[in-house]
């Protein structure tokens, strides 16, 4: 299985041109998949229709969103028309499984100002994990970066001298600014938390979990799901809720539009140093309009 899954990642990463992000995302799903086929004693190329159905309506029993259910569905759909497609397998039982229906919300949460300066202040910066989860919630509410983004995000990515994030998007490469408060934040966590983290696994992950591995989607919901109750926000605080909330808390401090935009990545930028060097209006934006820029 791990022969399998790291050429299929090559395949999608070299072939297909996906990001690291979705990369890994499709990796993490793959993995709960194959760990169901061995509970089951199922080898991936004798897996029937029926049985990816069985597997549809296992994952569907898990505390997850349906937007999450059907992330996963469409990575297992993948995987079995990479197998089919490089003749590896004689039969794509994936075909005809459908992807749950995605139900939008008609309305969105947006948290006031102050709500989100109590929230940030619940993680206790004098031990590791609170230190790690308190740079967590100023990048993404400092920058409205995806979770996605986040997770997948290695050291090396935080440009503390210069003062922006390498973000690796689904659509593209984009240099994203840091604020005082994210800088601040993230820079304490890489010299005095992420130390106390680090284990032989961990690379060159920049959120790590106790166990020293990458910070996980689910792992980053239930921090945020953790101090949003902590905090006694009634609203159901989700990473999207930040990442809207960072967008309208800028636009109403008279920010552009275009430049928040960007910010969310929303826009093709295709080399890092242009982007640096030509749309330093985005760092005066984000420092001058953010909250807590």
């Amino acid at each position: 299985m791990e022969k399998l899954l790291s050429d299929y990642k090559e395949y999608i990463q070299n072939e297909k041109g996906l990001s690291r992000s979705t990369v890994f995302s499709y990796e993490n799903d793959l993995k709960k998949y194959f760990e169901y086929l061995s509970s089951c004693k199922l080898d991936i190329l004798d897996v029937s229709e029926s049985d990816l159905e069985d597997f549809v309506a296992h994952i569907k029993t898990f505390d997850i969103s349906q937007a999450t259910v059907s992330r996963i569905v469409s990575s297992v759909k993948s995987m079995h028309e990479y197998l089919y497609d490089a003749k590896l397998s004689c039969k794509n039982p994936a075909k005809k499984i459908k992807k749950p229906k995605i139900e939008r919300e008609q309305t969105t949460d947006i948290l006031m100002e102050e709500e989100i300066v109590k929230m940030l202040s619940m993680p206790d910066s004098a031990g590791c994990t609170g230190m790690r989860d308190k740079a967590i919630l100023e990048i993404i509410y400092g920058t409205g970066m995806k979770v996605s983004e986040i997770v997948s995000l290695n050291v090396e990515d935080v440009d503390v001298q210069m003062e922006y994030i390498n973000c690796d998007g689904t659509r593209s490469k984009r240099a994203v600014p840091l604020g005082l408060s994210a800088l601040e934040s993230v820079k304490a966590y890489i010299e005095k938390s992420r130390t106390s983290l680090i284990k032989p696994c961990s690379g060159s992950a920049l959120f790590l979990n106790l166990k020293g591995d990458r910070l996980t989607r689910q792992g980053l919901w239930k921090i945020i799901k953790g101090y949003a109750k902590e905090a006694g926000i009634q609203k159901n605080v989700t990473p999207s809720v930040l990442r809207n909330s960072f967008a309208v808390h800028m636009l109403s401090n008279g920010a552009d539009i275009r430049i928040v935009s960007q910010l969310l990545g929303n826009s093709n930028i295709s080399c890092l140093q242009p982007y640096v060097q030509s749309k330093k209006n985005a760092r005066i934006e984000l420092k001058s309009k953010h909250p807590r820029g």
